[in-house]
Formats: C-alpha cells, sequence, structure tokens
C-alpha cells in the first residue's frame, strides 16, 4: 500500500480515481474496468444504484459510484458466484456499497489522517444527481454498461 499523502488540501484528480476503482475491480474481481468517456446516454426509464460513503474532515466529500441497477446485479452474481436469477435486492446492495467502501478507503490517503469513511449508503437514483458537486470523476465500461465514480463535495 502505498503512504497516504502528507499535504491535507491535496487535489484528488480523475486519475487518483482510475487507479483506485482499478485496484478495487481487480482485486475483488480479478480483472480491470476499462476506463472510457461516457459515450452512450442513458434513458430515462434505465434504474441505477448509487452507492456513497461520506469522507468527513475538512473538507468533507463524498465517493459516489453510479451503476446500472442490472449491472449491479450481474456484479453481485459475480461476486457470490451464483445465477444472476438467485441474486435478491439486499445482496445486490451490500455487494455494491462495499465496491464504494473500498474505493473510498484508497481514496481516503490523500485527505489528513483524521478523516474518517461512512457506513456505505445505496440508494436507486438517476444517473445525473444535479444536487452535488462533481470535483472529480472517472468513467468505466462494464461489458457494455457505464460505471461512474464520482469524489463529490458534501454541502457545507
Amino acid at each position: 500500500m502505498l503512504p497516504a499523502k502528507e499535504n491535507p488540501m491535496s487535489l484528488v484528480t480523475e486519475t487518483d480515481i482510475s487507479r483506485s476503482a482499478q485496484a478495487v475491480w481487480k482485486s475483488v474481481f480479478g480483472h480491470s474496468l476499462p476506463s472510457a468517456p461516457l459515450q452512450r446516454t442513458t434513458s430515462v426509464d434505465e434504474r441505477f444504484l448509487v452507492a456513497k460513503v461520506n469522507i468527513s474532515g475538512d473538507p468533507s466529500r463524498s465517493i459516489v459510484v453510479v451503476c446500472p441497477q442490472e449491472e449491479a446485479r450481474r456484479l453481485a452474481a459475480l461476486f457470490f458466484q451464483v445465477d444472476v436469477s438467485t441474486v435478491k435486492e439486499p445482496l445486490i446492495h451490500d455487494v455494491f456499497g462495499e465496491l464504494a467502501n473500498m474505493i473510498g478507503g484508497l481514496i481516503k490517503r490523500h485527505f489528513p489522517h483524521s478523516a474518517r469513511l461512512s457506513l456505505p449508503e445505496v440508494k436507486e437514483a438517476p444517473f445525473q444527481d444535479a444536487r452535488q458537486k462533481t470535483v472529480a470523476q472517472a468513467f468505466f465500461e462494464c461489458g457494455s454498461k457505464p460505471i461512474a465514480v464520482r469524489l463529490v463535495q458534501n454541502p457545507s
């Protein structure tokens, strides 16, 4: 594991987010996610899961991972090594929340040592969430589905 950056105001970049997400995916699923610009539009009817972990401190930020519900179900089935049709909603939320937690743990290294992670929250939401200001983000393709990992500024 790399040592934490000492500068408490160091910026988290898209590269930092990408590397952290790649490390988690490789550790959990045995392969990396291809980085990709978001090239497809999302359907109004498409359902997304949003997993969020807060990083307390100054500055206060959150890691938000956004994934289509269908892809989150497939990832949970892969994680538990079961058929997709057998995966229940609570397990999907558990896996997806843990992925956000692991990525958040790696990103937290860029914050002061006193920063803490919250427990993950997982909910359904639209892909674009205008209520939060994105500080940095990375997009990936998982199968043919987009996954976004964002560092967002928490409201004061």
